[in-house]
C-alpha cells in the first residue's frame, strides 16, 4: 500500500486535509475530522476501502475540422517577359523592347511607345517621334529609331487566389481584386451539408446522425461520415484525486455521461456493519449536474468526526442502462442500492 499523508490540523474549527490512499488499482479519499485532544488517524488507521475499484475521469476532447476553401495560389502572368511569375496586376507582366535605345528594356505600351529611340545630335534625350526632338534644331528621332514592344509583347495578370468563395478581377486601376461571393461550395468535410460561401470562406451546416438507439453514441467523423457507436457499460478505470477535494478520470469514447457516488466509512471500519450491507453509497453527482466537468467531481464537504468518505464512478447511458460500480476484493460486484436517477 502506498500512502500519502497530509498532516491534519487539530483545531475543530479548521479543515483537515485529506489522506489519499492508493491501494493497487484502488483509489480512496479519506477526510478525517479532528477534535482538540483527539488522536487523528494515520496510514495505519483501520479505515477499510470498501472496494478494489476506485475510478476517476478526465476531460473529453473532441476533434474539429475547419472548412478549407482551397489552396491559396499566387496570381500569375500569362505571356510577357516573365510568364508564370507572381503578379498583382498587368503592370507586373511587362514585355520587352525590340530595338530602341535600350533593346530588351521592359515595356508596357503598344507600337513602341515605351521602347524609345534617341534624338540625333543629342543621344541622351529619348524620343518616341521627331516631335520629341524639336527643341534641338535639325534633330530627328532616329539615333536610334524607336523600337517596338514585341519581344515578347506585354502579358496579362491572371488573378486567382485559389478560393472558390471569391470573384477574382483584374482591375485596371487597382490590379487583382478578390471579392467574396455567395456561391455553393464544398468545404471538404463530410459532416456538413448545404455548403455555401460566406465572407470568403466555405461554411456548411452540421450533419446530424441519429439512429434512434439510446445505447449508441451518434456522431459524425469528418472523414468517414455518420457513425453510431455502442456505448461500453464497463468499469471506469484510472480514477484519481487531483486535490483533497477534486477527483477525475480519463474519458472513454464515446461515453457522454458519468454518475458519481459517495459513501461513508465509520470509525469502526466497514466490517462493523456486518451482517447488514456494508456499502452505503448514494448518488452524489448525476452526469455533470454540478457543472465541474464531464470527468471531474468536486466535493468540499467534510465527513463526521473519525469517519471518512469513499467514492465510485460509473458510466451512465441514459435510457439504456448504467455500468458497474466495480468489484470488491473478492471479485463480487459492488451493489448499487441507491442509483442516480435515469
Amino acid at each position: 500500500m502506498n500512502v500519502r499523508v497530509f498532516h491534519p490540523w487539530v483545531s475543530p474549527a479548521r479543515f483537515v486535509p485529506a489522506l489519499t490512499i492508493l491501494c493497487a488499482a484502488s483509489m480512496l479519499q479519506v477526510a478525517v475530522a479532528a477534535q482538540d485532544g483527539a488522536s487523528t488517524r494515520g496510514p495505519d488507521a483501520a479505515l477499510q476501502a470498501p472496494s478494489d475499484d476506485w475510478h476517476v475521469r478526465g476531460v473529453k476532447s473532441r476533434s474539429t475540422v475547419s472548412a478549407n476553401p482551397g489552396t491559396i495560389l499566387a496570381s500569375a502572368c500569362i505571356g510577357g517577359s516573365r510568364p508564370g511569375g507572381a503578379c498583382s496586376g498587368d503592370a507586373d507582366c511587362p514585355g520587352k523592347c525590340a530595338g530602341g535605345k535600350v533593346p530588351g528594356e521592359a515595356c508596357f505600351g503598344n507600337g513602341g511607345l515605351n521602347c524609345q529611340g534617341a534624338c540625333t545630335g543629342m543621344p541622351t534625350h529619348r524620343c518616341s517621334n521627331s516631335d520629341d526632338c524639336a527643341i534641338f534644331v535639325g534633330s530627328k528621332c532616329s539615333s536610334p529609331a524607336p523600337g517596338t514592344c514585341t519581344v515578347p509583347a506585354p502579358g496579362t495578370c491572371h488573378c486567382d487566389d485559389g478560393n472558390p468563395c471569391t470573384d477574382d478581377v483584374d482591375d485596371p486601376d487597382h490590379g487583382c481584386v478578390f471579392t467574396p461571393n455567395a456561391l455553393s461550395c464544398d468545404d471538404g468535410n463530410t459532416c456538413t451539408h448545404d455548403d455555401v460561401c460566406q465572407g470568403g470562406s466555405c461554411t456548411g451546416t452540421a450533419q446530424n446522425c441519429p439512429d434512434n438507439d439510446p445505447c449508441t453514441a451518434d456522431y459524425c467523423d469528418p472523414v468517414t461520415g455518420c457513425r453510431n457507436s455502442p456505448v461500453p457499460l464497463v468499469d471506469v478505470e484510472g480514477v484519481h484525486f487531483t486535490s483533497p477535494t477534486s477527483m477525475t478520470w480519463p474519458y472513454l469514447f464515446p461515453v457522454s455521461s458519468y454518475d458519481t457516488y459517495r459513501g461513508t466509512i465509520p470509525a469502526a471500519t466497514l466490517g462493523s456493519r456486518l451482517p447488514a450491507m456494508v456499502y452505503d453509497q448514494a448518488c452524489f453527482e448525476r452526469d455533470d449536474e454540478h457543472a465541474d466537468g464531464l470527468t471531474v467531481t468536486v466535493d468540499t464537504s467534510l465527513p463526521a468526526a473519525a469517519s471518512a468518505f469513499y467514492y465510485f464512478v460509473s458510466i451512465a447511458q441514459r435510457d439504456c442502462g448504467e455500468g458497474p460500480l466495480g468489484a470488491d476484493s473478492s471479485g463480487a460486484p459492488v451493489p448499487n442500492a441507491s442509483p442516480c436517477p435515469p
